[in-house]
């Protein structure tokens, strides 16, 4: 659910490709903390701990090639 609508799905790809949140903030012209502020809600709501749990669970579900 939080990783089909939204702009959240769209920080969770780019983390997933290996973005950092400067190099993400300034491809989705937002600010850093906006980046961590969607990764940090995504790892919430999806039950991970960590980024890698998060891109892990990405690929999984498909969002990333």
């Amino acid at each position: 659910e939080v990783l089909r609508s939204g702009f959240t799905p769209d920080v969770v790809v780019a983390i997933a490709r290996g973005g950092d949140n400067d190099r993400i903030g300034r491809e989705m012209f937002v600010s850093p903390y906006t980046v961590k502020t969607h990764a940090n809600r995504a790892m919430a709501k999806l039950g991970v701990r960590d980024r890698a749990q998060l891109v892990s669970l990405a690929y999984r579900a498909g969002l990333v090639d």
